[in-house]
């Protein structure tokens, strides 16, 4: 049982973790607050539409990006990861689900049901490491080095369009603070790839080819083999939460539903399972947050 559960340990969290590092719920959007006598005017014009609310998303990144270092915001940024358990479904690939009258060799039915049972302890274990809260000092660039945090926080910044989503909105909100309130979602993509595609273009995603190196490692060898997997991205958005007097951003959240489903060759002593496919969702929050320097002056 150790071994099967580190084989199904390296197989889950090269999955879970690598392919959701950088998820969501609908979002209603109530009427703009009544405007008072003490009403102030925004810096920028709210945007009426999602080309504008796009353009003025990426004038905000490129704001925060192009400022000089003393300038600058300190940023910190939490992760929340969550694989729902009746998410994950062990199948052998040998088996077609509409075939209900096919049936496995006992010890293959076994280890299947074993793989089951505690994959919902492995993922436990699993999001227990991922990191809670990081300074934006700590966070490197795509290729690991120490290029400046900001660029690779505010990932893609000024790169996306009104073509790269489905819909973009601006909602004032003045109940507290003078806030806008933007949301951007995007349409559903099939195995999307960093920068390429247009959820690629504003979520921080890993190649495949660095997924297959890290699953398909020495210390798999003897267990399992990765074979492909397919990544459906769902109900992607990002949300961001404004000083509309000063035009600096308060909040960025990205959210993510991703649901992977990846084919496995089981090796060693676990040949007998043979090929299996491998299902869950994934849902995974990254939210930023800034502190911009105060004006003594002001």
């Amino acid at each position: 049982m150790k071994k099967m559960l580190r084989t199904l340990s390296a197989v889950l969290a090269a999955l879970l973790v690598l392919l959701t590092f950088t998820g969501c719920n609908m979002f209603t959007f109530g009427e703009d607050e009544t405007t008072t006598a003490e009403y102030s005017t925004s810096l920028t014009e709210k945007p009426v539409d999602t080309a504008k609310t796009v353009e003025y998303f990426n004038k905000l990144l490129e704001k925060a990006v192009n400022l000089p270092k003393e300038d600058r915001p300190d940023i910190t940024w939490t992760e929340s990861l969550n694989v729902s358990d009746k998410s994950i479904k062990i199948t052998s690939a040998l088996v077609p689900e509409e075939d209900e009258s096919a049936t496995l060799e006992k010890e293959v039915e076994d280890i299947i049901e074993d793989l089951n049972n505690i994959a919902p302890i492995v993922k436990n274990y699993i999001i227990e490491q991922v990191p809670k809260q990081k300074s934006a000092t700590t966070v490197p660039d795509k290729k690991g080095e120490g290029a400046t945090p900001y660029e690779e926080i505010l990932y893609g910044a000024g790169g996306l369009t009104a073509f790269d989503t489905g819909f973009a909105v601006v909602v004032e909100d003045n109940t507290e603070e003078n806030l806008y309130k933007i949301t951007i979602r995007f349409n559903d993509e099939y195995n999307p790839t960093a920068n390429s595609t247009r959820i690629g273009k504003a979520f921080d995603l890993r190649t495949k080819d660095d997924i297959f190196k890290a699953m398909n490692t020495d210390s798999m060898a003897e267990y399992a083999k990765v074979n492909d997997y397919d990544a459906v991205y769902k109900n992607c958005t990002v949300t961001a939460v404004v000083n509309r007097l000063t035009d600096e951003l308060i909040s960025i959240k990205y959210s993510k539903n991703v649901e992977i489903a990846a084919k496995v060759t089981m090796l060693g002593k676990f040949a007998k399972a043979g090929d299996l496919n491998i299902n869950f969702t994934v849902e995974n929050v990254r939210e930023y947050e800034f502190a911009w320097p105060v004006d003594e002056e002001a």
